[in-house]
């Protein structure tokens, strides 16, 4: 099963995953110069139409509604093609989760604050990489958690 792994972003830069039976294939980042470069990317398309799963981080909602309203659209620029153009299941994690799973707590005070420090090591001693970006860092552990998850909830009894 090949899975996409996203950490969607509306304005900055969105970190992408890809893992293939369990093991990690590449990552990057995609930096669009404006909103409307989303709906033209080839290579976003591309990703989704060779992937089985779609896995994305939840939208962490703050204080901020605008940032909020932002987020969400930019989550839908990835799920709604993914759905509706390649018929890919469409797994929304919440960041919380995948971060308690990862790092071994939740690290959000008051905002979206990651505890990168734990997530390099982690990705370093799973994977052997060290991604420079951290948008890339977060879906590696997204991807992670993932199948992690499934993996652990497909063992035969």
């Amino acid at each position: 099963m090949k899975i996409l792994a996203v950490d969607p972003s509306y304005a900055g830069q969105t970190g992408w995953a890809t893992i293939l039976d369990g093991k990690l294939l590449d990552y990057g980042i995609l930096k669009p110069k404006s909103v409307l470069e989303w709906h033209e990317q080839a290579p976003r398309n591309l990703m989704l139409a060779a992937c089985d799963v779609l896995v994305i981080e939840d939208t962490f909602f703050g204080r901020n509604v605008a940032t909020l309203k932002k987020l969400e659209q930019a989550k839908c620029l990835w799920t709604i093609p993914a759905r509706d153009l390649y018929g890919i299941k469409v797994v929304e994690v919440k960041p919380e989760s995948w971060m308690v799973a990862i790092c071994g707590k939740r690290s959000f005070k008051g905002g979206s604050a990651k505890d990168v420090n734990a997530m390099r090591f982690y990705v370093k001693n799973r994977w052997g990489v060290e991604p420079e970006s951290i948008d890339a860092l977060s879906a590696i552990c997204l991807g992670t958690y993932y199948v992690d998850k499934e993996n652990s909830e497909h063992v035969p009894d």
